[in-house]
C-alpha cells in the first residue's frame, strides 16, 4: 500500500508511547533495627594530627537502634587493629546481626571476612562514593571533628 512506511512509523511511535514505562531505579528503603546492638554502623576518621601516643585515626562504631557511639583511637588503619577494636566492642555489647560500613579496604579484607563469617555477622556496604548511605556515622564524624578542633590543645595531647 502507498505510504506504508509512514503508517508503520506512526504505529511504532504510538506503541512506544503507550507501552508501560520500566523504572530500574529501586526506591530507597531505610534499614531498621528493632533492638539495641542488633545492627552497627562503623567508619574510620582520619588521618588526624599525631598525638603523643601516635594515634592518627579514630574508629567510630554507632548502634543503629540506640545511636550509642563508641570511639577507638588507632595508630593505623590496619585490619588487625580494627578487628581487635571490633572484638572488644562485641565483648561488651554482644554480636550484632549486621554491620554497615563503607568500602574501605580495612573493612573488606580477608581477615575481616573471616571474623564476620565466624561470628555470623551480615555485612552491609554503602554504595561506592555515596557516604550518605551511612549518614548517621558520617554525621557523627563531622560533629566529632568539630569537637576535636575546639578541644584539642596545640600540643596535640590526648
Amino acid at each position: 500500500w502507498p505510504n506504508y512506511l509512514k503508517d508503520i512509523a506512526k504505529y511504532i511511535q504510538c506503541a512506544l508511547v503507550k507501552a508501560p514505562k520500566v523504572y530500574t531505579k529501586q526506591p530507597i528503603v531505610p534499614i531498621r533495627a528493632s533492638r539495641p546492638f542488633q545492627m552497627i554502623t562503623w567508619d574510620i576518621l582520619g588521618p588526624l594530627p599525631t598525638t603523643e601516643k601516635e594515634r592518627l585515626y579514630i574508629l567510630v562504631i554507632v548502634c543503629h537502634f540506640s545511636k550509642y557511639v563508641e570511639l577507638f583511637a588507632l595508630k593505623s588503619q590496619k585490619t588487625e587493629e580494627v578487628a581487635n577494636c571490633l572484638l572488644g566492642y562485641i565483648c561488651r555489647h554482644g554480636v550484632p546481626e549486621a554491620a554497615l560500613s563503607d568500602r574501605g579496604t580495612n573493612f573488606q579484607s580477608e581477615l575481616m571476612n573471616q571474623v564476620f563469617e565466624v561470628l555470623d555477622i551480615q555485612r552491609l556496604r554503602t554504595s561506592a562514593y555515596h557516604p550518605q548511605c551511612d549518614g548517621e556515622t558520617e554525621r557523627f564524624n563531622r560533629t566529632l571533628e568539630q569537637m576535636l578542633a575546639c578541644y584539642v590543645a596545640d600540643t596535640q595531647k590526648e
